[in-house]
């Protein structure tokens, strides 16, 4: 089992530290997943980050968000956090 933090902002992205949360418009997920479902998560946000970047589809970026969300759900550490993922999961 690894610790990281899924940071949500403008883009998402995993850190191995908290990120400072002043401005706002941040907000950090504290994860406690299997080294598995963090590689997943690793690479749904390369495939996120190569169409953001080559300038795709803003609602393919959206469908890999709401899977990091469905796929990290389970692994948060704080109930509201987990409520938050699955709610922007689509699943609820």
């Amino acid at each position: 089992m690894i610790r990281k933090f899924l940071v949500v902002s403008k883009h998402m992205y995993i850190s191995a530290t908290k990120v400072d949360e002043d401005q706002g418009s941040i907000l950090n997920v504290d994860l406690f997943m299997p080294l598995e479902t963090y590689w997943d998560i690793q690479h749904q946000l390369k495939k996120a980050d190569y169409i953001i970047a080559s300038k795709g589809e803003h609602a393919d970026v959206q469908a890999i968000y709401r899977t990091i969300c469905r796929r990290a759900a389970p692994y948060a550490v704080f109930e509201n956090d987990r409520n938050w993922l699955i709610k922007r999961s689509g699943t609820s």
